[in-house]
């Protein structure tokens, strides 16, 4: 995924020609924070179940499970899309390639799962595919169903997920709002939020860039989770789009940026000093799961991975704090019995497994 940021900067430059005049405010009314009486849990390798995955991986972008099989995506490939089995490693099935026909991505972006397939999102194409898991298994010839084409006038969608009702909900660089709602025709339906409040005059659309974030959605209550990259804070949205809270911490930091010209237009410029929030999220219906950096980029040269995995209920309590002995680049929770899948940063063939 961390190749994708850099084009997220670029995609950045033709949207935010706009005025910065204007001032951006933030109106969360309840504000939660982190403190510390959580109970810690300092893993080992011996702690963790590992599954040694039986065909090269490379680059991934994407990760997920379904149905106690795995879901990898590459950036690059002759298939990128692997589904593998979560108990024994072995590879079940090959799907995807780069391109922009049916079954195929250039630029995959967020992957979401649930109990019948999953549902990939390409910010290049700006397109949406439903696979069902058991059609991709016995069909061949099944390249996903009916893609869906996202529209938006107000900026890049980033990260997209289904919502309610055959719907979908995303987040991108808007010049308006935080969260955008999308019926099945990929038309906006709805707009929720403020783009938040920083203390470095810029666009509106540059400090949405900063405050990027992850959208993950409650099978259950279909209320919202954003957790953001570049700031310690998850905002928690009900599923009508009102606020519910946020949450700040645990060392309730905000993006440090520079506003640099690209072309002629204004765009989001980071350096050492830029502190890496959550790079990861997963959720079930009870629980949500952030994986957690901390780090600036000048103290770390991987700033896509991190080493601490904290589990709150949707109320924004912190019950668990895991501190893992490597630094994770993906996680995936099991919806049906909550174990927690991790790909480690620096052997992408190596899945651990923490039985939580």
């Amino acid at each position: 995924m961390k190749y994708f940021y850099y084009i997220i900067i670029y995609i950045s430059i033709f949207i935010l020609n706009i005025s910065c005049d204007k001032d951006v405010l933030m109106d969360w009314d309840n504000i939660k924070y982190i403190v510390n009486n959580y109970n810690e849990i300092n893993l080992d390798y011996s702690d963790l179940d590992s599954i040694d995955i039986n065909v090269k991986l490379n680059n991934i972008s994407l990760f997920d499970n379904v149905g106690q099989k795995l879901i990898f995506v590459e950036l690059r490939g002759d298939t990128l899309g692997k589904i593998v089995d979560a108990n024994t490693g072995k590879l079940i099935k090959r799907f995807g390639r780069m391109g922009r026909g049916p079954g195929e991505f250039v630029g995959h972006y967020s992957i979401t799962a649930d109990e019948n397939g999953f549902f990939i999102h390409d910010i290049i194409l700006q397109r949406g595919i439903k696979f069902s898991l058991s059609e991709l298994l016995k069909n061949k010839d099944y390249f996903g169903d009916k893609p869906v084409f996202f529209k938006s006038e107000n900026g890049s969608i980033i990260s997209m997920v289904p919502h309610l009702n055959s719907k979908f909900v995303g987040s991108g660089l808007f010049k308006e709002g935080r969260i955008s709602f999308y019926n099945e025709n990929g038309e906006v339906i709805g707009l929720t939020g403020n783009v938040p409040i920083s203390n470095i005059k810029a666009p509106p659309a540059i400090i949405s860039q900063a405050f990027i974030g992850q959208v993950a959605v409650n099978p259950s209550t279909h209320e919202i989770a954003l957790a953001t990259r570049y700031s310690d804070r998850i905002e928690i949205y009900k599923k009508t789009g009102k606020k519910k809270y946020i949450l700040r911490g645990p060392k309730n930091f905000d993006p440090v940026f520079e506003v640099a010209q690209r072309d002629g237009y204004p765009a989001l410029s980071s350096n050492h000093q830029m502190r890496i929030g959550y790079v990861d999220i997963s959720v079930t219906d009870k629980y949500i799961y952030a994986l957690y950096n901390g780090r600036t980029r000048g103290e770390s040269d991987d700033s896509y991975s991190g080493s601490e995995i904290f589990k709150f209920n949707w109320e924004g309590e912190v019950l668990k704090l895991y501190h893992l002995p490597f630094y994770a680049g993906f996680i995936s929770v099991d919806r049906n019995n909550d174990n927690i899948y991790l790909i480690n940063s620096s052997d992408h063939n190596k899945v651990y497994k923490i039985n939580d």
